[in-house]
């Protein structure tokens, strides 16, 4: 007698095939992304360069050590089509410079095959083919006029640019409503496309096409922030959940201090694929978990907190010049009229202080009621509980300050080239998850 089946391989099945296919194209964009930062960086300067290079290198022990499982048959038997996913996004993306990741790749690919028949390959095949159908992306432009008029293809750019140079206002002239005519037929093929001609034009939309395009661009900006993953076992089985940005800056609050565990060792592993990811994450871990990071991580972080206060610096210091030309500009025109020459100190100090009671009313609004409110709101909306968001509010309120005051007083903890202390002393004297 055959057993009839429950439902649930075919389901799992579907959910493997979702998520393959959605890792295979994250990981061909990640891989792009990491050679177009590596060109930017090398193009403006070699300090950056080699400061992205030790980043990358410290991204690509922790990818060898999170695919390192993918080659365990344990590892598939408890793997969750969330986890699979993500090791072969890994893998993708850094196949061509570390062999650990091409040989995870290649077997993720036969045990796909052999587990659910599917391969990324064809996975892409036919995400092409359902591409292929709705038709290329054209955007046409209609030129002259009456019996003269010719159509022709622009590029994207093209659009772009047309849409940017055409005024906002005007009158419905013939051009302008050829122009309207033309741009109502690229809504719905380019996410940048249609967001410029909502922008400016609404009007030329339907209420539907409009709604579509914020939730397009919802959807966008969600999957922009960054994940800040946590890997655990569910009904025994691995699964990850994303804290996102408050979450993970309370995860990494609470267990500040504790002892090394399974768990903890665990997290340790979570966290450490967190760093780069947010300069608070970075600056929290540094501060609470220097431990999981490397000397390099630790040096990166604090070259980026020195850049951030010497751009700060800069900013006052661009300030105090501006405030240095308006007294002289009002000296020249006090001269101008007649008048008797002011006094150039009293005048300095006056405009000196209205910067300061400027900086105070920023101060203010930034630690404001509305602000927490708003912030609030967004964490609710990321699907935070009350609890949670009330916890972030209160250590809001306790240590809220603008960014040019809060970096002033932390500083990250420096990197240690030396090791003279032995590990067991060295792991008392940090505490919390060990490395």
């Amino acid at each position: 007698m055959v057993d009839e089946s429950d439902g649930i391989e075919e389901a799992i099945e579907g959910q493997t095939r979702l998520l393959v296919t959605a890792a295979a194209q994250a990981g061909d964009r990640l891989a792009r992304m990491r050679e177009d930062a590596l060109r930017r960086a090398q193009a403006r300067s070699e300090r950056e360069a080699r400061e992205l290079q030790s980043r990358l290198a410290a991204e690509q022990r922790a990818v060898r050590a999170d695919l390192a499982g993918v080659q365990r048959a344990d590892w598939w038997e408890g793997a969750a089509p969330e986890r699979i996913a993500q090791a072969y996004e890994s893998a993708v993306a850094w196949r061509d410079e570390e062999p650990e990741a091409a040989r995870a790749e290649a077997r993720i690919v036969d045990e796909l095959r052999t587990r659910h028949g599917i391969t990324p390959d064809q996975l892409r095949a036919q995400v092409a083919a359902e591409r292929g159908e709705r038709g290329p992306v054209r955007y046409v432009l209609t030129e002259g006029y009456d019996d003269q008029k010719a159509a022709r293809d622009i590029t994207r750019d093209d659009a772009l640019a047309l849409i940017d140079r055409t005024p906002r206002a005007g009158d419905l002239t013939p051009t302008r409503q050829q122009q309207f005519e033309d741009m109502r037929g690229w809504i719905g093929q380019d996410r940048d496309v249609d967001l410029a001609i909502a922008a400016k034009f609404p009007q030329i939309m339907t209420e539907d096409q409009r709604d579509a395009v914020r939730r397009a661009e919802a959807q966008h900006q969600r999957s922009q922030q960054p994940r800040f993953e946590v890997y655990e076992m569910v009904q025994e089985r691995d699964s990850s959940r994303d804290l996102g940005k408050a979450g993970a800056l309370e995860m990494i609050e609470r267990t500040a201090g504790t002892q090394p565990s399974t768990e903890d060792r665990q997290l340790g592993a979570d966290m450490r694929r967190w760093v780069g990811k947010d300069p608070d994450v970075d600056r929290a871990l540094a501060q609470t978990h220097p431990q999981l990071l490397t000397e390099e991580q630790l040096a990166a972080i604090e070259r980026a907190e020195a850049q951030h206060q010497r751009e700060a610096e800069k900013r006052d210091r661009t300030e105090a010049a501006a405030l240095m030309a308006e007294a002289t500009a009002e000296e020249h025109r006090a001269q101008d009229r007649g008048e008797d020459r002011p006094d150039r100190p009293a005048l300095a100090e006056g405009h000196e202080q209205r910067a300061h009671d400027a900086r105070e009313e920023a101060g203010t609004n930034y630690d404001s009621a509305e602000r927490r409110a708003t912030t609030a709101a967004g964490l609710e909306a990321q699907g935070h509980d009350h609890e949670t968001v009330a916890r972030q509010m209160r250590a809001d309120v306790s240590q809220g300050a603008p960014a040019t005051e809060a970096t002033k007083g932390s500083r990250v903890p420096r990197a240690r080239k030396g090791r003279g202390r032995s590990g067991t002393s060295r792991q008392r004297e940090r505490g919390g998850l060990s490395r």
